[in-house]
């Protein structure tokens, strides 16, 4: 069975985003990250003493709802799993080192948006981040080329499409189906994602009518349902990767592993399961052929097997004739 994810649930009180949390788990979703957005990344200052503009970051941990309210949304599902992500508005290219603060890169999933042409150039080439998200809401505010794209998968960096501002707002809906059109059809529905972008229980849609969505966007019907499975499982992985950059590497039996973490093996043996699998579907598939090319080799070779008989018998049956014939003449010559 698939696991569906959304990577896009706003930060909000803890009594609202328990019941949204709870709804993500009601309409069938494994995963869901707790978004912490930042309007600026200017608001991201250093810490000092008697400093009143400072704007501190949240630790990841503190976004989350607590282990009894989670306990209490997973009692009527098999497991759920909510992660933290950090998201901000890139205007200035002055801002971009600011990512890479060790207080950024502590959350599972960080974001940006660039609102330049240049600052999406930088984003896709070199930042340490995991996500770019396309306001589709509003007409973009620089083109999207292929070129940059490329360079953009090459890195594991996935595009991100919110649907939900586009429920609130109705004048946003205008350009929602022509940019995201012209996302996919540049990026040819890879490394796409599509999320909630929820800020309450109401914004939120089953996994099924987000992929129906995703065929309006022009995504085939397989690149939709990737939207929001295996291009999440694989966005997962690579935010691992950016975590453990520069890292020391060390080994843990399995059994020693602590709980947060043995949703990785969980997540490899079904992959695994699933290649293997695969597999044997393809070997069963090749010995059906073979068996199938075995039998129709062999009904030919019987039917030209019956096929020589029968010219065989005819040779004969014709000779036979011409005897009968060389008789008949000699015996009218002896009569004569």
């Amino acid at each position: 069975m698939a696991n569906f994810m959304d990577f896009n649930v706003q930060i909000s009180e803890k009594q609202h985003l328990a019941k949204t949390l709870a709804m993500a788990a009601k309409l069938g979703y494994s995963v869901a990250a707790v978004n912490h957005c930042a309007p600026s990344i200017d608001s991201i200052v250093k810490k000092k003493k008697k400093d009143k503009d400072y704007h501190a970051i949240p630790l990841p941990e503190t976004l989350k709802v607590d282990a009894e309210t989670l306990k209490n949304i997973m009692a009527g599902t098999k497991k759920f799993r909510q992660l933290s992500r950090f998201s901000t508005i890139m205007e200035d290219v002055a801002q971009l080192q600011k990512l890479n603060t060790p207080e950024i890169q502590a959350f599972d999933l960080v974001a940006v948006q660039p609102l330049t042409e240049k600052i999406f150039h930088v984003a896709v080439s070199s930042l340490k981040i995991d996500i770019i998200t396309v306001d589709v809401t509003q007409k973009l505010p620089y083109p999207i080329k292929r070129p940059l794209i490329n360079v953009a998968l090459e890195r594991g960096i996935y595009f991100e499409i919110q649907y939900s501002p586009a429920i609130r707002d109705s004048t946003s809906r205008k350009y929602m189906i022509a940019n995201a059109q012209t996302l996919i059809r540049v990026c040819k529905g890879k490394n796409v994602i599509i999320s909630s972008g929820c800020l309450k229980a109401m914004d939120l849609r089953g996994p099924h009518d987000v992929a129906n969505l995703g065929l309006l966007f022009g995504m085939s019907q397989e690149q939709a349902k990737a939207a929001i499975t295996t291009n999440c499982q694989s966005l997962l992985l690579h935010s691992e990767s950016r975590k453990i950059t520069k890292s020391t590497v060390g080994v843990v039996h399995k059994t020693k592993l602590e709980e947060k973490d043995k949703w990785i093996i969980e997540q490899n043996s079904a992959n695994s399961k699933n290649k293997s699998e695969s597999r044997l579907t393809d070997s069963e598939s090749r010995k059906t052929d073979i068996k199938t090319d075995n039998d129709n080799s062999k009904s030919v070779k019987r039917v030209l097997d019956v096929r020589q008989s029968d010219d065989i018998t005819e040779v004969k049956k014709l000779k036979l004739d011409v005897k009968c014939m060389e008789a008949n003449d000699i015996k009218s010559d002896v009569i004569k």
